[in-house]
């Protein structure tokens, strides 16, 4: 549902339904095909959590900017969280996501496409 409500807004996605398979994506990017935009859901359990897609996202690339989802937002250990990255509370509307992106594309004076991971 994130993936074709982001596509709607048009938002290029990049979809995985494993963190293992975002993590995979996040180290075989390249200059020309860049993940812009994590959005990482920190309620995966999965051999790599959405808390440490975020961190790896942002060692490869410390432009790259984060939007974390969780049920319970309050319960994310500040410590681990990375910086400047908000969180929407679970579950959202596509269109308060969008809201999200498009606050951080402003904010940091982004190009018009972005690629997202959802």
């Amino acid at each position: 549902m994130t993936a074709s409500s982001l596509e709607t807004f048009g938002f290029a996605v990049i979809a995985t339904r494993r963190a293992g398979e975002a993590e995979r994506l996040l180290r075989e990017q390249t200059t020309g095909s860049r993940i812009d935009i994590l959005v990482t859901d920190t309620d995966v359990r999965d051999s790599a959590d959405g808390l440490s897609l975020a961190a790896l996202a942002r060692r490869l690339n410390p432009k790259t900017h984060v939007i974390y989802a969780a049920r319970f937002p309050h319960t994310i250990p500040a410590a681990k969280r990375v910086s400047g990255a908000p969180c929407l509370r679970t579950p959202y509307a596509g269109h308060q996501l969008a809201a999200v992106i498009n606050g951080l594309r402003n904010s940091s004076g982004a190009g018009e496409e972005k690629r997202d991971a959802a």
